[in-house]
């Protein structure tokens, strides 16, 4: 899933596909949404067994502290993969 202009949290859930076992990239998108709203997706998506792979940059993971505070939110927030790139 691309961060297409115009798509928002709003539309996301119905761009997924009904049944499918598939996996989707979010790329940096998901980073303008509430905690809420990420929980809700994940949620949504899991539900649907379709896997999500979040995409940050990786000069935004440049420090440990950095990278620390990334992983530490996708744990807190039940986030099964995370793909920096």
């Amino acid at each position: 899933m691309n961060s297409a202009p115009g798509l928002s949290f709003e539309h996301l859930p119905a761009a997924l596909p009904q049944s499918a076992v598939v996996k989707r990239v979010v790329e940096g998108l998901w980073q303008r949404w509430t905690d809420d709203q990420l929980r809700e997706f994940m949620a949504d998506a899991a539900q649907r067994k379709i896997g999500i792979w979040l995409w940050k940059n990786s000069k935004d993971l440049a420090t440990v502290e950095q990278q620390r505070a990334f992983f530490d939110r996708c744990r807190a927030l039940g986030w099964a993969h995370r793909h920096p790139g």
